[in-house]
């Protein structure tokens, strides 16, 4: 799609990502946070099921990658629009993390996280593509 001179990736520190996803999984589950039609938001068997795979040597490493094909399907016209849509996708996943940490520290979650969460729980993580910007830690 663009030719850079150099590779491109983006990359967070593995570990630390993954344990802000147990910890916020783990959270839900104490709370019995539930969706508004009473659904629990997760189980402990998700949970587990989760932790085991990111867990798994095969899984796991120093760092977590953002996959190179996330990257370059972004439908960007032009390489000003792929770089606003890199940044954007950025942004969503640090307001992802400031919304869990201030869950975590409060136990208060936001009708926006909880919304998104439902809008994505029909995948195998029981959560959507939301756990992959927990477990992305930027920092």
């Amino acid at each position: 799609m663009f030719t850079f001179e150099s590779d491109l990736a983006i990359i967070g520190d593995f570990n630390s990502g993954v344990d802000l996803l147990h910890n916020f999984m783990k959270t839900l589950i104490d709370q019995n946070v539930c969706y508004p039609n009473g659904t629990p938001c997760l189980t402990t068997e998700i949970m587990e099921n989760t932790m085991n795979f990111l867990h798994n040597d095969e899984n796991s490493g120093k760092y977590f990658l953002l996959e190179p094909g996330e990257i370059f399907e972004m439908d960007a016209l032009d390489l000003d629009d792929f770089i606003r849509l890199l940044q954007e996708n950025i942004e969503t996943i640090k307001n992802t993390k400031n919304q869990v940490q201030i869950f975590l520290e409060t136990g208060q979650i936001s009708q926006n996280l909880l919304k998104r969460m439902q809008d994505e729980a029909s995948d195998y993580w029981g959560l959507g593509d939301f756990s992959e910007h927990l477990y992305f830690d930027l920092t």
